[in-house]
């Protein structure tokens, strides 16, 4: 620092002055701070650069402390602010004898959502050949993650692992480097944790499995990552260098440095080790930045690969706090030490007092070699006797790498005794510890080791268990820590001392027990005899197998998929073989839903599969979408092992499994009804139930002259209205649930019939002449009659007249096809008068007729009173075509079909008043029948078309594909016979079983016959009905499910 002097003033100088840059997550915030020494005391304020504008709190945001630091609090991402969050800072400490700022600092904001993914990138790797995993995520989260360790199974692999003896190393950069692969490594899977540097969270990728092939024939070096790849380390630390290529044979690796323009061999000696595709540089200063390349080379080829390293550095270990002050006469300098870690007391230093600090000419306080001890206030003064004299405090922080106070120890134990060796480190936290056993890594699976780590005042100190030790515990543990400033090994040199390598007994014994043996193992046993010389020659082997014991581990791997809607596909591993004690000879899948267990009530199931080489089964018969706790245990001859702990699968989203319930309805009016119901039973859902479909048709009856193909409404609730239906018309109703999966089952049909209207006007009228002074009105009854006819009203006029008279007929007709005649009398002769007729229901008077005229007449031509129709009557049934005639004189009527007269015979008889009665009907009385008759004065006709209505024919029933449970069927509409079709019956059966039928809507084409047994033949057909009779059935179709029935 540099201080000009005036009398009994000091400028303000900064005590502590912020970073030039500060990125933080907006989940946990972060803070600027700033201090000033002075005399007098400075104002510490902020401003923004570079417009130098006065910085204020924002509320939530930004706030302003008292001691002068800068806080942003965290903050939701929908709250940036990009003139708060991201934005440039400077302090600014004022007082009346100057202003101060300090450096810019950039400060980033980085919106961070919680929870972040990461996966393994792996590529193929040839075996023998070198693998290389790494860890990516996002690439707004990729910046800030650092590879804290590797997984191989459950085995952690760490940073720094890196050791000729060793074939997994992670490197400084976080990739998992397998040197020379094998394909047991293509068995393992392999994940990795990351720290997020912002949010301090942890995060483990999901296990990755390393695809290992075969070379197939030779093949020249290929470059697995980019030829030039730049890398920056920072001066002190450990750097890695890669070059990762593949070939047929593996490739040999050569590393040379790019020296003045000359590429100099690189030989493995001192701070730089080399292993192949590997070069690691140990505490990596300035001179080691450059040009490094790496030839990749085998009898076909090479390729070479390009590092460039910069080295960046900290600053110095050593201490020198630089003081200038001007002033006449030359001011003297002087410097104080704070008593602890406080700056309220200081005590002179004296040049070399204690050997270590020096106080330069230039009053700079200079030490070599900085130690904990060094760390906390130091103050400045200068004095050259005139006014009160400047100072300046300083705090001085000394960071410790770790280290040890020994480098080495000795440590003897007996064989099956426990040990706990003890690492402790020296140093800054947070420090990392890692153990190797004879430059291999700890295999920390072993149930006899365990580590433990106590953080200490000044320092850490990890702890290795080694319980029931054993002679290959023996040998040299070495236990490397690292923390931010250094690194540095203790080594742990432990014997473990063997008693007698015999199991011996008593010279009086003849009989021994030998026990620690394994189960179902062959062994073979020599006995010596021992004195205090030595021992005797072994006798005859003899052999013996220890008995069976159930297995002592459950199977591995164990894997859940969904093969379909009820059905999970599971799989696994044998258990390790040294635990099956035995042959195993098969295992015990057990599970159960998953809410049942804490429901207190074991509704679990389980199946044997037999073989212990058959290691995959599938589940049928499930609850479809539903969750289910799967375990299993491996058993032999003697008895089933542990159990597995519990692996939860989830079955596919299927169809609801039953319609829903309570359907009811009501009419509300003539054309409108309203429907509800209630869901299916929640656990009979088959997944998340979307919506409702509601099927209606109206219901047909002989002669109906309305379309009743059905419809089909959609809802999300359950309740709808059916709206614009048929007047005083049975509906038929029906609703089912559907899912993503498909539609579910249709409720059973329930029946609604609209309310009664007026109806509409009768459906034809006539008016013939009988005498000089009778008309006969005749007529049809309305096509839509709306309800129940009460009465017919016949309205008549002399024409030109604007009065009527209405004559009522309260008896409705016996059927829709019936003639309504009625005779009006007392007529005027030769006078033309006019007609119309209405239909009346319990609502009221419908629609009238056109109006028709007719003059009476002595001499009336002979005219038909009856009506063309069309009538559609079933097979086998009987009509009666009517055929009322009148004139004067009286005609006869004559009936011919297809240019023939008729007369009676087998299936016509002509009634008494002309009638024609048809009996027996079938497809060949079908047609066209006209009835005529004439006079001296005239002649008419009509005309019935008869239409026989057959059975439907029979449907095309097509076999889709079938489950281990299921047969989907699908059929085309069949001809209908001339009736719509009211639905279909699907009749099926087991092999030796008897028949069972489903009954299937009218609208329906597919169907999937569930609920079957595994491996089982079934024989189905379809029939098809309307309102007739049932059709011939569809031919019959074979279909065995799919799996081995038992």
């Amino acid at each position: 620092c540099s201080v000009k002097f005036a009398l009994g003033q000091q400028g303000p100088v900064f005590v502590l002055e912020p970073p030039s840059t500060l990125v933080f997550s907006n989940t946990t915030g972060s803070q600027l701070g700033c201090s000033a020494h002075g005399s007098p005391t400075p104002h510490v304020t902020w401003i923004t650069s570079p417009d130098q504008r006065s910085v204020t709190a924002v509320p939530g945001l930004r706030q302003l402390l008292g001691n002068g630091t800068l806080y942003f609090p965290p903050f939701l991402a929908q709250d940036f602010r990009a003139e708060v969050h991201n934005a440039r800072y400077r302090c600014r400490a004022t007082s009346s004898v100057g202003t101060v700022l300090s450096r810019e600092v950039t400060l980033r904001a980085v919106l961070t959502v919680p929870g972040y993914d990461v996966r393994v990138n792996r590529q193929p790797v040839m075996e023998g050949c070198n693998a290389v995993l790494s860890c990516t995520a996002r690439e707004d989260v990729k910046e800030h993650l650092t590879v804290t360790s590797w997984f191989r199974d459950e085995a952690i692999l760490l940073p720094g692992n890196t050791d000729t003896g060793g074939r997994f190393v992670v490197t400084s950069q976080g990739d998992l480097h397998i040197r020379a692969a094998r394909p047991e490594d293509g068995r393992a899977t392999y994940s990795c944790l990351t720290l997020h540097a912002l949010t301090s969270e942890r995060k483990r990728s999901e296990p990755a499995s390393l695809t290992v092939t075969e070379p197939s024939g030779s093949s020249p070096p290929r470059l697995m990552q980019r030829s030039e790849i730049a890398i920056s380390a920072e001066s002190g630390s450990d750097v890695h260098l890669t070059c990762s290529a593949q070939g047929s044979p593996p490739p040999q690796f050569t590393w040379y440095r790019d020296v003045n323009g000359h590429s100099m061999s690189v030989e493995s000696l001192g701070r730089i080790q080399l292993w192949g595709d590997l070069m690691l540089i140990r505490r990596v200063d300035a001179d080691d930045a450059g040009r490094y390349v790496c030839r990749a080379s085998n009898q076909l080829g090479e390729q070479r690969a390009e590092t460039h390293l910069s080295v960046t550095s900290k600053l110095n270990a050593r201490i020198q706090p630089r003081v200038q002050a001007k002033g006449f006469p030359p001011p003297r300098i002087t410097w104080l030490r704070a008593r602890g870690r406080t700056s309220n007391d200081y005590q002179p230093l004296v040049d070399g007092s204690d050997g270590r600090l020096t106080i330069l000419p230039n009053g700079s306080l200079w030490t070599a070699s900085a130690g904990p001890q060094d760390e906390g206030y130091y103050l400045c003064r200068a004095n050259n006797g005139i006014g009160s004299g400047l100072s300046k405090v300083i705090y001085v922080s000394v960071h410790e790498p770790a280290r040890f106070e020994f480098q080495s120890k000795n440590v003897t134990i007996h064989r099956g005794e426990s040990v706990t060796i003890d690492c402790t480190v020296i140093g800054d936290n947070p420090i990392e510890v890692q153990w190797m056993h004879n430059s291999d890594r700890l295999d920390m699976s072993n149930h006899r080791l365990s580590i433990g780590e106590i953080k200490t005042d000044n320092g850490l100190k990890s702890q290795l268990s080694i319980a029931n030790s054993d002679r290959q515990d023996s040998g040299v543990y070495r236990c490397t820590a690292n923390n931010a400033y250094g690194r540095s090994e203790h080594l742990i040199y432990l014997a473990v001392q063997g008693l007698s390598p015999f199991e011996t007994t008593g010279d009086d014994q003849e009989v021994a027990l030998v026990g620690g043996l394994h189960p179902a193992v062959t062994y073979t046993f020599r006995i010596f005899a021992i004195n205090s010389i030595d021992a005797s020659g072994p006798t005859e082997p003899v052999v013996a197998k220890t008995q069976e014991e159930a297995p002592t581990e459950p199977p591995q791997n164990i894997k859940v998929q969904s093969a379909g809607p009820g059905e999970l596909m599971v799989s696994w591993q044998p258990p390790p073989k040294e635990s099956c004690n035995g042959d195993l000879l098969g295992y015990i899948v057990t599970w159960s839903e998953h809410s049942s267990s804490t429901s207190g009530v074991n509704q679990s199931k389980s199946l044997t599969v037999n073989g212990w080489a058959t290691t995959k089964v599938q589940l049928t018969g499930l609850r479809k979408f539903t969750k289910y706790d799967i375990s299993i245990r491996a058993f032999n001859s003697i008895a089933s092992g542990p159990t597995s702990s519990p692996i939860v699968g989830t079955t596919q989203e299927g169809v609801p499994e039953t319609p829903p319930t309570q359907v009811t309805c009501s009419p509300l009016s003539s054309q409108s009804v309203k429907v509800s119901w209630t869901a299916p039973p929640l656990h009979q859902h088959g997944g998340i139930i979307i919506g409702y479909k509601v099927y209606y048709r109206p219901v047909p009856t002989d002669n109906m002259d309305i379309s009743t193909v059905g419809e089909v409404k959609k809802t999300s609730s359950m309740e709808t209205y059916l709206h614009t239906l048929y007047k005083y018309t049975n509906y038929s109703i029906k609703v089912l649930a559907y899912t993503k999966a498909g539609d579910g089952a249709l409720s059973p049909p329930i029946f609604c019939m609209t309310e009664e209207d007026v109806p509409g006007p009768p459906a034809g009228i006539k008016a013939l002449a009988l005498t000089a002074e009778s008309i006969l009105v005749s007529w049809l009854p309305p096509l839509q009659p709306n309800g129940n006819v009460s009465k017919y009203t016949v309205y008549s006029r002399e024409a030109g007249s604007k009065n009527s008279n209405a004559h009522t007929m309260h008896e409705p007709p016996l059927s829709s096809t019936d003639t309504l005649t009625m005779e009006l009398r007392d007529l005027v002769e030769r006078q033309l008068y006019e007609f119309w007729v209405s239909a009346t229901t319990s609502v009221g008077e419908g629609e009238q007729t056109i109006i028709v005229t007719q003059t009476t007449n002595t001499r009336a031509p002979a005219r038909v009173a009856s009506f063309s129709q069309v009538l559609r009557r079933a097979v086998k049934s009987s009509v009666i075509l009517s055929c009322l005639v009148v004139g004067n004189p009286t005609p006869r009527p004559i009936w011919t079909y297809r240019n023939g007269q008729i007369s009676t015979g087998r299936h016509y008889e002509i009634t008494h008043d002309g009638h024609l009665n048809i009996r027996g009907l079938e497809q060949s009385v079908a047609g066209n029948y006209t009835c005529s008759a004439s006079n001296l004065f005239g002649d008419d006709s009509i005309t019935y078309s008869l239409v026989v209505v057959m059975p439907p024919k029979a449907p095309s029933l097509e076999l889709q594909y079938t489950t281990t449970n299921s047969i989907r069927f699908r059929w085309n509409h069949p001809d209908n016979g001339g009736a719509t079709i009211q639905g279909y019956v699907l009749s099926y059966k087991r092999d030796q079983g008897g028949w069972e039928e489903i009954t299937l809507s009218p609208e329906q084409t597919e169907f999937v016959l569930s609920g079957l047994k595994c491996g089982s033949s079934y024989l189905a057909h379809l029939t098809a009905h309307n309102r007739v009779d049932t059709g011939d059935p569809s031919p019959l179709i074979s279909a065995t499910t799919k799996g081995t029935g038992k």
